[in-house]
């Protein structure tokens, strides 16, 4: 259980309304389009003086500008993709990411391929959801790739993690 605090005071509630509220939130706030979220479980929240509720709004105003981060992270993940900046490319996922290849190098190699060979490359993302658990962030959007000739629209999830003051992609997921 944690509290929100809001202006008539700090209500106390679980994590899967806590979930919810910030996904809610931060559509609005971010402007990335909708969140699909499921209505919380039906339970009274009890009340609880607002003092209580000062630690939580240091650790909300923690989150939102961790989603603020990641946002900016992603965007300048595409951008790279989109010079095509294999410097800045492999800089936005954590040290140990491989992706389906058996080690980092050998994926490297073959983003290299797929990239540098490329003349022009447009990546564009939206309709970011962004959620966090455990110290990592889940992020679906949609993805526009276009690129000599071929163009592909899909949904991505991708999480970071965060690795000191950046947040780093650890897994990518193209559905």
């Amino acid at each position: 259980m944690s509290l929100f605090a809001s202006g008539q005071g700090a209500v106390r509630m679980g994590a899967g309304f806590r979930r919810w509220v910030f996904r809610l939130w931060l559509a609005g706030v971010l402007g990335c389009g909708s969140v699909a979220v499921a209505a919380p479980a039906a339970s009274p929240p009890s009340v609880t003086p607002p003092a209580a509720a000062a630690g939580d709004a240091a650790a909300t105003q923690v989150a939102r500008q961790d989603a603020v981060r990641v946002r900016e992270a992603l965007q300048a993940w595409a951008q790279a993709w989109s010079r095509r900046d294999m410097a800045a490319y492999a800089a936005a996922y954590t040290p140990d990411f491989q992706g389906r290849a058996a080690s980092r190098q050998a994926w490297l190699m073959q983003r290299r391929d797929r990239i540098a060979t490329r003349k022009q490359i447009l990546v564009k993302i939206s309709g970011l959801s962004i959620w966090f658990e455990r110290g990592v962030a889940r992020v679906s959007f949609d993805q526009q790739y276009q690129s000599d000739g071929l163009s592909i629209q899909s949904r991505k999830t991708i999480e970071l993690k965060k690795v000191g003051d950046l947040w780093l992609i650890q897994r990518e997921v193209s559905s």
